[in-house]
């Protein structure tokens, strides 16, 4: 039977079977599993990725960890070098504005320059799911000529030790 828990992001007493919070509008009503630290974000908090298109539903990830999981990489176009944040943005808003895969398919070219993959190689981290630009893709493994799997170097020492075990 439904009963009423409060909105992780306003604190408004929702059913539980509500699909968005009447207060504050949200969709992640008791909250999502940052896939890279484990623990609890809330809308207010995180950051969606990938970004939600219709009615498909995202992973938010917690700002501290996606900095953590992205220290190399720096918003700007490796072709031209003209800086993709937005204004009042940080290096993470460049990532959520442009992503690398627009809803239409076709990937959001750099304004200046025009090139079609402003961040170069651009993949998700097989363990986390996370954004993974060239520049962090610390490792990868080839289970099969199609089958690839790219890491952030903190995920890959987790995702490693996982992958002996099944194998073992």
């Amino acid at each position: 039977m439904p009963e009423l828990k409060p909105c992780v992001n306003c604190g408004h007493r929702v059913s539980s079977t509500a699909e968005q919070c009447p207060s504050c509008s949200s969709v992640y009503l008791f909250g999502s599993t940052c896939k890279i630290c484990k623990a609890v974000s809330s809308e207010k908090d995180g950051i969606e990725w990938p970004k939600r298109y219709g009615s498909y539903l995202s992973s938010l990830y917690h700002r501290a960890c996606a900095d953590s999981v992205l220290p190399n990489f720096r918003p700007n176009c490796y072709v031209c070098g003209t800086d993709l944040c937005p204004p009042g943005g940080d290096r993470l808003a460049a990532l959520l504005q442009r992503p690398y895969v627009s809803p239409y398919g076709e990937a959001d070219p750099c304004p200046s320059c025009a090139e079609k993959h402003p961040f170069g190689y651009f993949t998700s981290c097989t363990k986390c799911g996370f954004a993974l630009p060239e520049s962090d893709i610390d490792s990868w493994i080839k289970t099969s000529d199609r089958d690839h799997h790219y890491f952030h170097r903190r995920c890959r020492r987790g995702f490693l030790g996982t992958l002996s075990r099944l194998f073992s």
